[in-house]
Parts: C-alpha cells; structure tokens; sequence
C-alpha cells in the first residue's frame, strides 16, 4: 500500500515537474538551449530567422507615401512609428479612407520614429491638446485636431492606437471626415451666397 502512495506522489510530481519546466524542455528538444544552458541559466540562443528584425513597411505594405492633392479642404494626418508592424493596420485603413473620398482628402504620414516626426507631433499635440493622453504612439489628426465630439457618442473621440480597417476607430474616423466634409462644403456654399448677389446687384445697377 506504501508503494502505491509513494508511485502516485512520484507521478504527481513527475507531472509537476515537467508542467513547470515546458519550456526548458521545449527548448531543449528545438536545440534552442542545451541542458548545460538550462542548468547554468544561459540566455535563450534564438535561430538565425527568429532574430530577424521586424521587415519594412515596404516589404508588407509598400512605401508609406501621402495620398490625395495638397489643397484637399480636408486634411488628415497620422502619427506614428514606421518600423513597427502594430501600426501597418492604421496605414490601410488610411489608405482605404483616401480611396473612398477620392481627390477630397489629403492624408499625410509622420514618423514619430525619427526625431523630426517626434517634434512634429509635440508641436501639434501644442496647438491641439488632448484631455486623455493615449499610451499607444499611433495618432490620427483631422484638420489639426485630435479630439471630437460626434452626435450620439458619449464624451470626446480619440482617432487613437492601431485603426484595423473595419474596426470601431475606424468607423469613427469615417465619421469625422465625413462631418468635416460637410462642414467644408457649407462654408464653401456659405461663402459663394454673398459673391452671387453681388453680381446680381451689380447686373442691375448696369441697367
């Protein structure tokens, strides 16, 4: 009867044993690490295509490039880091949204990688503050402003984070544009009221 209890307390073990250990024993069994590395505490020794680093965006997504003429009324512009895959996502929505309102937006791409980019998007976090700072560094602006309030949604929109194509942010984006775009439109039919009676004055007058 002893020697069932100590089999079944080995067994438990055995299992304990190899449950918290999985990865070195994983690791052995890929060649990752070798016993002596686990007994020693060595590092982890990855192969040669696991420390690749992280491919361009070029490689996967094209040349991150601005899209739609520099006049546009509205104008859109993302923050963030070129070099990390996180963001590729909000680079295709942003595309999708160019393709979608065509010649009527322009959208530009910072990268906050570099120096430059990085003061870029100080000096607009400057003329635009924002209440709830983002930990993500991936930001979109719409004409300049970074937060909005949009009919039905509780509290102010943040175009924040990694925008997947499809995704609520990206819902919310296309809203703002859309807004914006309507907001341009009737300042542009606004404007042409005055100049039109005008002329229509000035035609009378001529009679």
């Amino acid at each position: 009867m002893r020697v069932k209890v100590l089999m079944v307390i080995l067994v438990i073990l055995l299992i304990v044993a190899v449950g918290v250990n999985y990865g070195n024993i994983r690791d052995i069994v890929t060649g990752r690490r070798t016993f002596m590395d686990v007994l020693l505490g060595r590092p982890l020794r990855l192969p040669a295509d696991e420390m690749r680093m992280p491919a361009s965006p070029a490689e996967n997504i094209g040349e991150i490039v601005p899209i739609g003429p520099e006049d546009a009324k509205v104008k859109v512009v993302a923050y963030l880091m070129f070099t990390n895959p996180c963001h590729w996502a909000t680079v295709e929505t942003l595309r999708e949204l160019a393709e979608k309102h065509e010649d009527k937006i322009r959208v530009d791409f910072v990268n906050v990688g570099t120096e430059e980019g990085a003061k870029q998007l100080n000096e607009a976090f400057k003329k635009s503050p924002i209440s709830s700072p983002h930990s993500c560094m991936a930001w979109v602006s719409v004409n300049g402003k970074f937060e909005f309030e949009l009919e039905g949604v509780k509290g102010k929109v943040q175009l924040s984070g990694p925008i997947h194509p499809g995704g609520p942010v990206a819902e919310l984006l296309e809203k703002v544009v859309r807004r914006e775009l309507a907001l341009q439109e009737a300042s542009q039919q606004q404007s042409a009221k005055p100049a039109q009676g005008k002329s229509a004055n000035d035609q009378g007058n001529e009679d």
